[in-house]
């Protein structure tokens, strides 16, 4: 079995803004809700044949960090993350 992507879905977009010290990028955040039915190790090799790189499967980070040398790609497969941009 492989990722089935789902048809058309509804993209939402955030700009997330500079705050206590993490810039954030000019790109926005984009998410698509439903758009992947997948395993784990599905998603990953779906992720693998469109070009990215360094996949792993993994929980969402409980601290705040940013990458200076690229953007990332989150597929969850189960489960629920909370994403912000910054703390309560």
């Amino acid at each position: 079995m492989s990722a089935k992507l789902q048809a058309t879905r509804k993209v939402e977009s955030f700009q997330l803004k500079p705050y206590d010290g993490i810039p954030n990028s000019w790109l926005p955040l984009l998410l698509v809700r439903g758009a992947v039915e997948a395993t784990g190790s599905e998603a990953t090799a779906l992720l693998e044949r469109n070009g990215w790189v360094s996949t792993w499967i993994y929980t969402v980070y409980p601290f705040w960090h940013f990458h200076t040398k690229g953007h990332e790609v989150l597929i969850g497969v189960a489960g629920s993350a909370l994403m912000a941009s910054k703390p309560k």
